[in-house]
């Protein structure tokens, strides 16, 4: 093999496999309309993650988008360390390379079946990273899904007393 054919595919190599990895890229995401938190792609992997996650749980009468702006709400109250931590959780679940490290394949959140296997392999994995991804998103989602007044039927709960100004406690 001759130098100048080294050189070529030394140059040429990274540029065709590195340029689709490149755009797979966090930095390469758009903001999403009225979310603050989220951006594309890290918006399908929550919409993905939390309808999986939150099948069997009572409907809920919120279509997509408003349960992402409810998830959203919900991030902008979370602490902002804790914060920044599920927003790095989830750019690395977003971007394929980190994706397949994190969960065995490169995209899991095309098909509810296959994020579900994501969750059960985190619910029972032995290794600290995805028992912290499941610990992490299950009280995000949780937190979402009972905050919201739409949810409260479904589980039993009235909504918050009535408090009357000047009554004794």
């Amino acid at each position: 093999m001759k130098r100048r054919a080294l050189l070529k595919g030394a140059i040429i190599g990274p540029l065709v496999l590195g340029v689709p990895l490149l755009y797979q890229s966090p930095l390469f995401q758009n903001s999403v309309p009225d979310l603050r938190h989220l951006k594309d792609k890290e918006a399908k992997v929550f919409e993905a993650l939390l309808n999986a996650w939150t099948e069997d749980w009572p409907s809920s009468n919120l279509d997509s988008s408003q349960r992402l702006k409810a998830l959203d709400a919900v991030l902008e109250v979370v602490r902002p360390d804790k914060r920044a931590e599920l927003l790095l959780a989830i750019k690395l679940l977003a971007f394929a390379p980190s994706c397949f490290f994190l969960t065995g394949s490169i995209n899991p959140w095309a098909s509810s079946s296959e994020t579900k296997k994501v969750l059960d392999l985190w619910k029972t994995s032995s290794q600290e990273i995805p028992r912290k991804l499941y610990l992490g998103f299950s009280s995000l989602f949780a937190a979402t899904y009972y905050g919201g007044q739409d949810s409260w039927a479904g589980v039993g709960y009235p909504g918050p007393p009535e408090v009357i100004k000047g009554s004794a406690l």
